[in-house]
């Protein structure tokens, strides 16, 4: 069996829609929701291992579905719907029974970023206030964890990629930002690099800190019989710089704290995910141009390369099955890779 294998598991025409009408939500747990374009549509949850439509359900008001926030149990659908007037409003439709929140009025920037943390917790991040929250969406106000980095130079694009990186128990967080400014943008127009601030809660507080990474996950696996929580980032300070794998231990006793060179053949690539295999105890950076890198944490040692069928843009990554699965969604397009064991 290959380390990798790819299957295109959902294209516009599972959902008998051609693409320029299609609108497709992130992925969870083997579910996938489409719409057609337009507010009025209905939404259909479709799974992706049965390969067919599940229910169906009326949308109310949700801009863009790709913006939409799916709960790790594939349960809830969450989206953030504008005011007639002015100002936001933040719904939910429970997809197994169909019932809908009345919408919880907040204070957040359109371009906010929600990451569902558990069936009733989210992560928010926005961009425009420059502030991440952590959310009881049944019971409370969203209450704030974290400001974003510091203000970056006058000139600098920034590229908010949100709350993109989560420990198993919801107690470490990575947000990413690209960052692009004018003497870099000089160098190599199509080059960001990145800046994760990367927070913590223990009992004695909360911290954080500040990475030059493009890409960060989380993984607990184990080494030897003992557990160990590990922080994995990919990084590539300047087109003239070499792309690291950097694996570091955030909790347990392995001392584990070593960077991997990535394979790097073009000036503008970065990395763009990183996804860890606790069950093989692999780790794997996929780059913007679509390179997939797999590496042993062991001994970090490479084990297979291969390249995405389908990269493009706009692409999100959903892992399941305890990081087994990988679901990319390129676009309308979603593929499944499988890790071999």
């Amino acid at each position: 069996m290959e380390p990798i294998q790819q299957t295109v598991v959902f294209q516009p025409e599972s959902a008998r829609l051609s693409a320029s009408d299609l609108e497709l939500s992130p992925v969870s747990q083997h579910i996938v929701c489409f719409k057609k374009k337009g507010k009025d549509s209905n939404i259909t949850a479709f799974d992706l291992l049965q390969g067919r439509a599940l229910n169906q359900f009326q949308a109310d008001g949700i801009d863009a579905l790709s913006k939409a926030t799916l709960s790790p149990d594939a349960s809830i659908l969450g989206w953030m719907k504008s005011k007639a007037l002015f100002g936001h409003s933040f719904k939910t439709v429970n997809l197994r029974t169909g019932d809908k929140s009345k919408g919880a009025a907040v204070d957040f920037g359109a371009d906010t970023h929600f990451f569902w943390l558990n069936p009733t917790t989210l992560a928010v991040a926005d961009p425009y206030k420059r502030q991440t929250y952590l959310w009881n969406v049944s019971s409370g106000q969203p209450q704030k964890t974290f400001p974003f980095s510091s203000v970056f130079p006058e000139g600098t694009q920034v590229k908010c990629l949100g709350l993109t990186a989560k420990s198993s128990d919801g107690r470490w967080l990575a947000l990413v930002e690209w960052v692009q400014w004018p003497l870099l943008k000089q160098v190599n127009p199509h080059f960001w690099a990145g800046i994760s601030r990367i927070w913590w809660s223990e009992a004695e507080g909360d911290g954080c800190k500040d990475l030059w990474a493009q890409a960060v996950a989380f993984g607990d696996v184990t080494f030897n019989g003992s557990p160990s929580r590990l922080l994995c980032y990919g990084v590539r300070i300047s087109p003239r710089d070499q792309m690291f794998l950097h694996i570091q231990e955030v909790e347990g006793h392995s001392g584990i704290n070593y960077e991997i060179p990535v394979p790097t053949h073009d000036g503008s690539d970065v990395p763009r995910h990183v996804h860890v295999i606790p069950s093989s105890n692999r780790v794997v950076l996929v780059t913007y141009q679509g390179l997939i890198h797999l590496f042993d944490l062991t001994d970090g040692d490479y084990v297979h390369g291969s390249r995405l069928e389908r990269p493009t843009a706009d692409i999100q990554f959903e892992p399941c099955d305890g990081g087994s699965v990988l679901y990319v969604k390129s676009g309308n397009v979603v593929t499944r890779l499988d890790f071999a064991r």
